[in-house]
């Protein structure tokens, strides 16, 4: 899930690392200093028109930005590193919604161990998922 702050931390990194200030940034947009400093403070949301302009300024695609706010809030949601087949799971959100898949889920998934190991792929973290769920499939 995306959070305020995630999103106003990529917002300003994407700025800072361009060197621009929040004054040249607001002039470039039409944008008031205090929007883009509340939304960099994660104080609140941009709208969709407010993060079109951000991203046309700072050259990167919106989908670009909230990928990367996406994946930042994804490694903060677990305990520990995501074992490949559970971060690939993660990134399936449709997937996931399909069969009510929680981030909760996906942490509790990410701690079984197999052979020392976390899944290995998607299909093996699913597979776990319905069976802990006590879900069958494939059978008549």
């Amino acid at each position: 899930m995306i959070d305020k702050a995630t999103m106003g931390r990529e917002l300003r990194r994407i700025r800072k690392n361009l060197n621009l200030s929040i004054k040249k940034a607001a002039y470039s947009t039409g944008l008031s200093v205090p929007l883009i400093s509340d939304i960099e403070r994660g104080r609140t949301w941009p709208s969709y028109a407010t993060l079109f302009k951000l991203a046309k300024l700072y050259g990167v695609a919106p989908s670009q930005i909230i990928r990367a706010v996406e994946e930042e809030s994804v490694e903060r949601s677990y305990s520990l590193p995501l074992a490949p087949g559970v971060r690939e799971l993660a990134d399936m959100p449709n997937i996931c919604e399909i069969f009510g898949i929680t981030a909760q889920d996906l942490n509790d998934l990410n701690k079984i161990r197999l052979s020392g190991k976390g899944f290995q792929s998607f299909h093996q973290a699913v597979a776990a998922f319905l069976i802990l769920k006590g879900v069958t499939y494939g059978s008549r």
